[in-house]
């Protein structure tokens, strides 16, 4: 791949960790570009929804979500699902040996309940949160964070690899955005105008009919016939990041999170992976109301 469309970095998950905060004050940056529409989703072909696999169709396809950078901007590739492959991680280092990755992580069960109310806006989804685990107990994979890293480690250098905690966006903004830019390689004293916004927030609202719509059609533009229109759409910024900011007093009035019950029994199937993760990343976790921290 040419120099010009040489891939920079890539953020590898979780998903509903703050991804969509990220790529606005990414895309906020003179020095960065990444693609108006976020998720590229080229070298994972596990998801926990229907998508198109996208690996075949080659590096040259690929290319061309990039095709809109202009010289000397950092290039960014922003896919929360990537980490849920591990044959994404042999991919990504096949092409690009020396990229590097960004990861932001929360509470894990915080985590897949925000995904779950997702999901249930936009297709047709259990009722409850624990009826949706019983259903897809493959969900829980995505909470096993330490193991699903694990694969980047094994193969790109510590120092290519950052991992921030959603926690730390809330706390000081700034200093996340800093400390990214500042990994990337551009000015890190640049204040991006969507430092204090949020960004595609769960809600504990009943599934809409626009919401349902809206997930009915992404279905229908992932079968092959409408791929073409799909990827027209999707590279002209149909899902463009500044579409999803959301206001700040959703968050609170209209966001429960899981039941204790639900909490504890997942804390405990997940608990030698974060002490785990804990040491990997040298971060205290317990702050993480899943993590059941074992006194020292």
């Amino acid at each position: 791949m040419p120099q010009k469309n040489n891939v920079d970095f890539i953020y590898i998950g979780g998903p509903r960790c703050g991804s969509t905060w990220l790529a606005a004050i990414l895309a906020d940056h003179p020095g960065i570009f990444v693609p108006p529409s976020k998720e590229v989703h080229f070298f994972n072909d596990r998801m926990p929804y229907d998508f198109e696999y996208r690996y075949p169709h080659g590096i040259e396809y690929y290319r061309e979500f990039f095709a809109d950078a202009k010289e000397g901007q950092k290039i960014g590739d922003l896919s929360p699902f990537y980490f849920l492959d591990p044959n994404a991680a042999w991919r990504i280092h096949h092409h690009f040996p020396h990229v590097k990755l960004i990861a932001f992580l929360r509470d894990p069960v915080d985590m897949l309940y925000s995904l779950y109310l997702l999901l249930r806006q936009r297709e047709r989804r259990e009722a409850t949160f624990e009826r949706e685990l019983e259903v897809h107990p493959e969900l829980i994979d995505l909470c096993r964070y330490d193991r699903l890293l694990q694969p980047f480690h094994d193969l790109f250098d510590a120092e290519n690899i950052l991992v921030l905690i959603q926690d730390d966006i809330k706390a000081d903004p700034k200093a996340v955005a800093r400390r990214v830019y500042d990994f990337l390689g551009v000015d890190p004293q640049f204040d991006p105008p969507s430092l204090d916004k949020a960004f595609n927030l769960a809600v504990e609202t009943k599934p809409t009919a626009v919401g349902q719509s809206r997930g009915l059609a992404i279905r229908l533009l992932n079968r092959p016939f409408l791929r073409p229109v799909k990827d027209w759409l999707v590279k002209r910024g149909a899902k463009d990041i500044r579409r999803f900011h959301q206001e700040e007093q959703f968050s609170d009035q209209r966001y429960r999170g899981p039941s204790p019950e639900i909490r504890a029994q997942l804390g405990t199937f997940l608990q030698p992976d974060l002490e785990r993760l804990e040491r990997r990343i040298g971060r205290d976790l317990g702050n993480w109301r899943t993590y059941r921290k074992r006194e020292a």
